[in-house]
């Protein structure tokens, strides 16, 4: 039974990476007819520039959402949220953690805005990611690189580390990031634009009370999840996906704080309000 939950699953979050993948050719298809209807050159930049509007206007939504939240519930929580505190208010290095950090180009601002504002910060890179092209988007200019080797799903895989400062990024199947025990529950934010839909049994969550992500896992309690997915085509499908995004972040331990549509994708936005493990 706990082999078939865990295809069902790995094939829920196949299935959401590929959806999104074609949700964004979709989009980049569309905008460059539109271009090209209107005389107007749609370019790598033009992209770039769009991310980085569509990026922001997501961390402010997110900001004005969870604020309005606590203000709503004032004295509902015992603890603070550390993503909307100040560097010198939270008395600590704030930690985030981004995947896919250079498969989006969204996320890639979002580091940048992390960094810019004093977190350590985690990334995940799909394995066809350039090392070169990650280097430079980030410009770490003398990082330290190591590969090693792991089992995942009965399967050797390559896992490289680029690390610069501030930023580390993993590039490794994603389905396959883990965090070593004296990592979990440490981030202050988690954003997940692939999404990761996986259970995690890593022998360190064994004696956990619930079941949820590597992501879940890492948040500690008063953290914040911004996941992104495909939108839903209509109320029953909704529904469903709003159901099972919550069957991985269950209301036990995470609280939905708000859920919206966007154009073409919907956005959840939860607060971790119990330990897991």
């Amino acid at each position: 039974k706990d082999k078939k939950r865990a295809t069902k699953h790995s094939m829920t979050s196949s299935l959401f990476r590929s959806n999104w993948s074609r949700s964004i050719s979709r989009f980049l298809t569309n905008a460059t007819h539109s271009a090209a209807a209107n005389k107007t050159p749609f370019t790598y930049h033009s992209c770039h520039r769009f991310s980085n509007v569509w990026g922001e206007r997501t961390i402010d939504w997110i900001a004005a959402t969870m604020e309005s939240h606590l203000e709503d519930h004032e004295g509902d929580y015992n603890f603070t949220v550390p993503y909307l505190e100040s560097v010198a208010k939270s008395g600590t290095t704030r930690k985030a953690l981004v995947t896919p950090c250079v498969q989006q180009a969204t996320s890639s601002y979002l580091i940048d805005t992390l960094l810019s504002q004093n977190f350590a910060v985690y990334g995940v890179a799909v394995p066809e990611s350039s090392e070169k092209f990650i280097e430079g988007r980030f410009k770490m200019k003398t990082p330290t690189v190591r590969t090693e080797k792991e089992k995942f799903d009965g399967k050797d895989i390559e896992v490289k580390y680029i690390e610069s400062g501030s930023l580390r990024i993993e590039q490794r199947v994603v389905e396959s990031f883990k965090l070593k025990s004296d990592e979990l529950q440490t981030f202050d934010v988690v954003f997940d634009e692939m999404p990761l839909l996986r259970y995690y049994a890593d022998e360190a969550v064994k004696s956990g009370n619930v079941q949820t992500t590597v992501l879940g896992h890492g948040l500690k309690k008063g953290g914040i999840l911004y996941l992104q997915c495909e939108g839903a085509k209509d109320r029953k499908q909704r529904i469903e996906l709003i159901n099972n995004i919550q069957s991985y972040y269950p209301e036990s331990h995470f609280d939905l704080v708000e859920s919206r549509r966007t154009p073409w994708t919907r956005q959840f936005l939860f607060l971790k309000v119990r330990n897991t493990v």
